[in-house]
């Protein structure tokens, strides 16, 4: 099914975050031993580890000489919907960062990348390849549940809580955000 031109798209899931931050190498056995994370890929600066369940990563660093959020990844369901909520940002004035199209991170896909009103890099993306072999482990992350640090405290309050709840609905447990 197509969404209308009148439908509101809100975003279907989290997918992870990916840090920027020098050093990524050393950080590696952290995010293996203590968090119980595996190693999705290691590519050209970028390390992305993967959760037990089937999204292709959950969390990624990549080298950069600041420390930050590199940018906050999430999934639509199908290329129409992804489609619909671009057209959406667009006309809402998101600053693209990437037009839609096929992405190179673990899993793949199609998908495009807007900046939030504090400049944090937002990705949107369907069609990614996903794990088959999925399981539960106690006290091993299974997927990326929420975020909350980038949004507990924005520079801009009232534009990023609006552009919050336009992305991820009000009610969405996906964000924290300021009251």
């Amino acid at each position: 099914m197509t969404a209308s031109t009148h439908d509101t798209i809100r975003v279907d899931t989290l997918r992870g975050i990916v840090m920027r931050a020098p050093g990524i190498a050393a950080t590696r056995d952290f995010y293996l031993d203590n968090w119980g994370l595996k190693v999705a890929s290691e590519d050209k600066g970028a390390l992305y580890f993967r959760g037990t369940g089937s999204e292709p990563f959950i969390y990624g660093l990549r080298e950069d000489a600041t420390f930050g959020i590199d940018y906050i990844n999430f999934g639509m369901s199908n290329r129409d919907r992804l489609m619909a909520l671009y057209s959406q940002v667009q006309r809402g004035g998101a600053a693209i960062i990437e037009q839609p199209g096929p992405l190179t991170t673990p899993g793949g896909g199609f998908g495009f990348t807007i900046r939030d009103p504090d400049q944090r890099r937002l990705r949107f993306s369907c069609d990614v390849a996903t794990n088959s072999d999925v399981e539960d482990v106690t006290a091993r992350p299974r997927k990326a549940s929420h975020v909350d640090q980038p949004y507990s405290n924005p520079a801009t309050p009232s534009t990023t809580k609006a552009m919050v709840r336009s992305l991820a609905g009000s009610g969405s447990r996906m964000w924290s955000t300021p009251s």
